[in-house]
This record gives structure tokens, sequence and C-alpha cells, in this order.
């Protein structure tokens, strides 16, 4: 299942945002899965970076709200990025912008508070790379923090 969700959030960035999160492959070499998205990995001579993705954050909409989602959240380091910043016309005003813009920005909360968890990793990474990833979710009504 890591496996699946770290390629679909490489996948989504390049359909999103035209980024290759990849790395070089040998000459001859096809990255996995068929399609516009590994075509463009291909032609760069890439295969999707699984090991640049950070998963930091889970978060579960609570139940009866009219638009739920599931989301995990990662995060990679931009020299991994290759390729020019540009929209499929899903996302407006694609810009590169500091973390602290990020949150001074129109988002969803809990995207707030997933910058802000993030932003605390990098000024005090942990000192084995090794860290729970937290969990938002509603639980009986109630909502939780808790960890995967």
């Amino acid at each position: 299942r890591a496996k699946a969700l770290a390629i679909a959030a490489i996948r989504e960035t390049y359909e999103e945002t035209g980024l290759l999160l990849g790395a070089p492959v040998p000459a001859g070499t096809r990255p996995p899965g068929r399609g516009e998205t590994w075509e463009a990995f291909a032609d760069q001579g890439l295969a999707p970076a699984l090991d640049a993705l950070d998963y930091v954050f889970r978060a579960v909409t609570p139940p009866k709200r009219p638009r739920r989602f599931n989301a995990r959240f990662f995060i990679a380091e931009a020299k991994h990025a290759q390729g020019a910043l540009r929209s499929n016309g899903e996302l407006n005003d694609l810009k590169w912008v500091s973390l602290r813009e990020a949150m001074a920005l129109p988002i969803p909360q809990v995207t707030h508070v997933v910058l802000e968890m993030v932003g605390e990793q990098i000024k005090r990474p942990p000192a084995d790379g090794d860290r729970p990833v937290p969990r938002f979710q509603t639980i009986h009504g109630r909502f939780v923090f808790d960890e995967e």
C-alpha cells in the first residue's frame, strides 16, 4: 500500500503541477504504469523517486460531510522536482511560495495544521530520522489526533 500511495502522489504532482519527482533510470528501462504521465517520465529517462517522498500526515473528513476525503500528505525537497511549474486547469495561480507565505493563504484548516507541523519538523528533525505519522479523524463524533 505504501508504494501505491507514493506512486499516486508522484503521478498527481505531475498531472496537477507539471513537476516530475523522478530519479534517473538506466537506458532502456521504462517506469511503471502506462499513460501520459509515465511517458513524460520515460521521455526524460526518469522513474518515480519514491525515496524522495516523506509521508507526514493523514486526515479523514468527518462522517456526514457532503465532500469527504481520506488524504495523505507527503513532502519532498524541491531539489528532487524537475520540469516547469504549470497548471492543468484543476489548480489556479500555481507558484512557489515560502512555508510562511503558504500559511497566510486562504487554505483549509487541516492544510494549515499540516504546514505548521511540517515547519516544526524542518526546524527540529528527529535525530534518528524516524517519527510517527499524525492522523486527524473523527471517532464517535469527537475530533481525534492520533498516530498511524
